[in-house]
């Protein structure tokens, strides 16, 4: 692909979307690699709806990617980070493309734990908005990039909800992307994956 050209949304998620048809060509494995680039297209593709709700993205066409090995598609997706940040994109989409290629980084080397923070158990009451609903909810978990609550109702996955926490000396607004949402006994566990915060 070369170094990748990006001046808007539609070229981001077509150069993601090339990056998932060749990581799924070039995979031998468990199919985690094309995963985490169908997962990353859907995600940021919300992202940009999440900030931009009146300028829809339109797709544009696709670039032609050969089969890669994994570590020769992580180098061009760092290359592809840093065509975004010079196409001045939304900081909170680059940045949560940046930390996105910590965890890429994590599934080519093999790593065990996919995490790119260690979870914390907390407690704490916070108030989840997600389209039109309103729960209040337990916060159980955090860590630098993430949040687990107790919710009373599932959450679809890769939708952005935002998790208002109080706090002290007021209120932190933690704008998210589910990543997961399972029922335990009582409640639905819902994964938060943060991409911007307002304190």
């Amino acid at each position: 692909m070369g170094q990748p050209g990006v001046s808007d949304i539609p070229e981001l998620l077509a150069h993601l979307d090339a990056l998932a048809r060749a990581a799924h060509a070039a995979d031998d494995g468990d199919g985690e690699l094309p995963a985490f680039f169908r997962t990353l297209h859907r995600r940021a593709a919300a992202i940009h709806a999440h900030l931009h709700p009146n300028h829809p993205a339109d797709t544009a066409d696709s670039p032609s990617l050969e089969a890669r090995s994994p570590a020769t598609l992580a180098d061009t997706f760092r290359e592809l980070i840093a065509a975004a940040e010079a196409a001045a994109l939304a900081p909170s989409l680059t940045d949560y493309l940046r930390n996105a290629g910590h965890r890429l980084h994590s599934i080519v080397e093999g790593a065990p734990d996919r995490r790119i923070a260690p979870r914390q158990p907390e407690k704490g009451q916070a108030e989840l908005h997600a389209g039109a609903g309103r729960w209040e909810v337990a916060v159980v978990e955090s860590s630098t990039f993430g949040i687990g609550v107790h919710a009373p109702a599932p959450l679809e996955p890769d939708q952005v909800v935002r998790l208002v926490v109080a706090e002290v000396y007021g209120a932190t607004t933690y704008d998210c992307l589910v990543s997961q949402s399972h029922p335990t006994a009582e409640w639905f566990h819902v994964g938060l994956e943060i991409f911007a915060v307002r304190i």
